[in-house]
């Protein structure tokens, strides 16, 4: 079993990823840059591609979430990164674990369209943030379903890498 910690899938674990990852570091510096790079293109495009299938409440919170979507491996495991990119960024977190004061109410003053006055408004400001979630809503169960495939996929490409450094090929 592969644990994700803080978006980094952990190679304690996982005897697959513990071999894939040794082989990585008895390649040669040249062949090592391009197995991460392969592994880091498929990782990038997979991640995305389960990211976007995860549903959301409305559009802007999935394309928060998916924006700068990135799965980078490297001699410590495989890093997976989402949201954080663009004006809306700071969203990243509100939109993926919801918001506690969902139900609380702001008030502010407004002025008259009409006349010179002004009056007292009450509304509830935070209405487009999920309900609050410890487990989040997209990306991390898009990153709990990701984990096995990802582990197979960057081994594939250090075997597929390897015999082709091997044979004399790259």
């Amino acid at each position: 079993m592969v644990r994700a910690f803080s978006g980094l899938l952990g190679v304690d674990d996982s005897e697959q990823l513990q071999s894939a990852i040794d082989g990585l570091g008895k390649a040669d510096f040249i062949t090592d840059g391009r197995i991460l790079s392969a592994s880091g293109q498929q990782l990038t495009s997979a991640w995305s591609e389960e990211i976007t299938k995860r549903p959301g409440s409305s559009t802007t919170q999935r394309e928060v979430i998916t924006a700068g979507a990135t799965a980078v491996a490297h001699k410590l495991g495989i890093q997976v990164k989402t949201g954080g990119v663009g004006k809306l960024g700071f969203l990243t977190r509100p939109f993926e674990f919801g918001s506690l004061s969902r139900d609380e109410y702001t008030t502010y003053d407004r002025h008259n369209r009409k006349g010179n006055g002004s009056h007292k408004v009450k509304r509830r400001a935070s209405r487009q943030m999920p309900t609050r979630s410890q487990t989040g809503w997209i990306a991390y169960p898009a990153a709990k379903a990701f984990t096995t495939r990802a582990v197979h996929m960057f081994q594939q490409v250090v075997v597929k890498t390897m015999h082709d450094a091997i044979e004399g090929k790259l």
